[in-house]
């Protein structure tokens, strides 16, 4: 169950980085309602204890993750 829990967290941050950060565009991309999309990244945040002091600046360090995950995945 956890790596079906990051996996969907993965697709959703990829999600966020493909939709330029947005969440409308991230939720119509994946097929999901806006308010999903903001629930599971807060979950996300949560189980990270994560302490960025701005919504932003957590975003781009997720996004900064997923890129160095693709590139690691890719050597």
């Amino acid at each position: 169950m956890r790596n079906l829990y990051v996996t969907l967290s993965f697709v959703m941050v990829s999600g966020m980085l493909s939709a330029q950060n947005q969440y409308t565009k991230t939720a119509d991309k994946l097929l999901y309602h806006e308010n999903t999309v903001r629930y599971r990244l807060a979950k996300i945040k949560e189980k990270l204890e994560d302490n960025t002091t701005t919504e932003f600046e957590f975003h781009q360090n997720l996004i900064m993750a997923v890129r160095i995950k693709l590139i690691l995945a890719t050597t």
